[in-house]
């Protein structure tokens, strides 16, 4: 039986296509940079962590649902076009299905605000995942051609992880509410906050955290520290996700 001491990295295969996971060794930090009033820093500790290298491909989405909904279409550019619901409903249980087969680390879903950021900031103090300057590591109005690029081109941050700022927005698990952050005090849990009213979630009654900025959107929005929102039941050509997953304790 294959065990995982000690990886700094797992790669998984899923019907042919591989991709890779980063161990994140979980820490304390300040989340949010007070630039406005709803991102109010705060300091916060997240435990150990699995996180996508990459965001996830359309050749992934595809291997998992055999179709791609994605408006720029190419299979090493990142899915977009995918709901929050859609994403939830129609490829993490196949995922995770097809995964347990490989006697994976991980067991898959979206990440919380403050893990998506503890990931973003590396332990670095840049603007941008990786960099101050936001055309090292990030596509953005500027410099995308006004559509997604394939992933992994631009320089990682220093956890090793592409893509953190720009190309595609994020789905995270987490419930935006503004000026309020007490939810964020327990993410022991798969998810940051537990959303069992499905159907305020699919008639769109709540919003989901949205992080990391996008090919349209102006560098400010590609920040580390940077959030927005998007109603959960919407698909959108400029939001995609990344992969996560909180360390079992039967794996180490």
């Amino acid at each position: 039986m294959q065990t995982f001491e000690h990886l700094d990295h797992y790669t998984e295969t899923i019907n042919g296509i591989s991709f890779d996971m980063i161990f994140i060794e979980g820490g304390t930090f300040t989340c949010g940079d007070g630039s406005d009033d709803d991102n109010k820093p705060q300091v916060l500790t997240v435990p150990d962590f699995w996180i996508g290298e990459t965001q996830v491909t359309q050749e992934l989405w595809q291997a998992v649902t055999n179709e791609n909904p994605s408006c720029f279409q190419s299979l090493q550019r990142p899915v977009d076009s995918v709901s929050w619901v859609h994403i939830h409903d129609k490829f993490l249980g196949k995922l995770n299905e097809l995964a347990q087969k490989n006697n994976s680390p991980c067991l898959y879903t979206l990440p919380s605000e403050p893990c998506w950021e503890y990931a973003a900031q590396a332990g670095q103090h840049t603007k941008f995942s990786g960099s101050d300057n936001v055309h090292e590591v990030a596509w953005f109005d500027e410099n995308s051609h006004l559509c997604t690029q394939e992933v992994a081109l631009k320089l990682p941050n220093d956890f090793g992880l592409y893509d953190m700022s720009g190309n595609v927005w994020e789905w995270t698990n987490t419930i935006y509410e503004e000026n309020n952050y007490e939810n964020y005090l327990d993410i022991s849990k798969n998810d940051s906050i537990t959303i069992d009213n499905k159907n305020r979630v699919k008639n769109n009654e709540i919003r989901i955290v949205l992080r990391g900025g996008s090919w349209i959107n102006y560098d400010d929005g590609c920040g580390v520290s940077y959030h927005f929102y998007g109603n959960p039941s919407d698909d959108y050509n400029n939001v995609g996700f990344r992969l996560f997953s909180f360390v079992s304790a039967k794996y180490l």
